[in-house]
């Protein structure tokens, strides 16, 4: 099969931008909690947001490239 990888994208993108925006916010969660301060805690929530939002972005962008171009 060719593009295991975009395939894997497609089939998985929405999951992995969730779960990276969501380890993002927890990181900085945790790096408030331990006494970095709660500015990390904001930044961490929002970093995880942003991520979270370019990955879903890529993903649909990916499966648009993937349902123009690549055949079936």
């Amino acid at each position: 099969e060719a593009y295991p990888t975009v395939r894997l994208f497609v089939r998985h993108g929405k999951a992995l931008s969730v779960g990276v925006g969501a380890a993002i916010a927890l990181a900085g969660l945790v790096a408030a909690l331990l006494g970095a301060g709660w500015a990390w805690a904001v930044a961490g929530i929002a970093a995880g947001a942003l991520a979270g939002f370019l990955l879903r972005v890529l993903a649909e962008v990916v499966q648009i490239i993937v349902d123009l171009l690549l055949p079936r």
